[in-house]
């Protein structure tokens, strides 16, 4: 069950793990990440925690707080025009929408969300203040312009890295469903044992049922643009439709 004042408070403790366990004033500045709106996430019928790879290039040795980002571009997140900051909330959009119309969306009621529109970019920030969103790896050394490149080996280690931080965020905000994008996300999560029990490799696309009751489903990472086509997102969010209905 989430509630606002345990998650803030696992919050806090979450920041203070890892300003323990990383050198983040020796170069690595990072994210607090988690719920982008705590209260609307709160109202929530289904709570969606997206798990993604690493954060983009926050390396300034300070603190960014998730919960004041969505406001300048789709995630605040200095990149607008970078795959993950929109796909990951058109389909976020699409599933709640289906959701709250009782049906699966047919492409003409998909926006083109890929055209930069200010009434877009409104529904996609819209759809990510629902979401909860926890990358694996904490924080970033890259100081690229164009964010950070994903390694898998690195992002495996910083599950088990981070294993203490990542429970407790997942504990506390108590998903519905579970979205891992990335293969290396996927693959160190299930290995640290933060997925639950009865969740298997080799079903990509199909959304698992552990035993707690929860719903967790692998896709790629929304670099791999053969995947993320407008077609590829509204299949999946039927897909999602149709196990959070069952």
């Amino acid at each position: 069950m989430f509630t606002p004042s345990h998650y803030a408070s696992a919050k806090q403790k979450s920041i203070a793990l890892i300003k323990q366990t990383h050198d983040w004033e020796g170069g690595e500045g990072f994210i607090a990440d988690g719920a982008i709106c705590p209260a609307i996430y709160a109202k929530q019928e289904v709570r969606v925690v997206c798990l993604l790879a690493e954060s983009y290039g926050y390396n300034n040795c300070g603190v960014t707080d998730i919960e004041t980002q969505p406001t300048d571009d789709i995630l605040g997140v200095g990149h607008a025009n970078r795959p993950t900051a929109k796909i990951v909330p058109a389909l976020m959009w699409l599933v709640f929408e289906a959701l709250q119309r009782g049906h699966k969306l047919t492409a003409s009621e998909f926006p083109t969300f890929k055209t930069v529109k200010k009434e877009y970019t409104e529904l996609l920030q819209g759809a990510m203040k629902r979401i909860a969103w926890v990358n694996v790896k904490k924080a970033s050394k890259d100081s690229d312009a164009e964010g950070t490149q994903m390694n898998s080996g690195d992002i495996r280690a910083a599950a088990k890295r981070n294993s203490q931080v990542l429970r407790l965020q997942l504990d506390s905000l108590s998903p519905h469903l579970i979205i891992a994008f990335g293969v290396s996300v996927f693959e160190g999560m299930l290995e640290e044992g933060f997925l639950g029990e009865g969740i298997v490799r080799q079903k990509r696309w199909v959304p698992q049922r552990n035993t707690a009751g929860q719903f967790v489903l692998e896709a790629t990472h929304p670099g791999y643009h053969s995947d993320w086509s407008y077609e590829g997102i509204l299949n999946l969010h039927g897909i999602l439709f149709d196990a959070l209905r069952s």
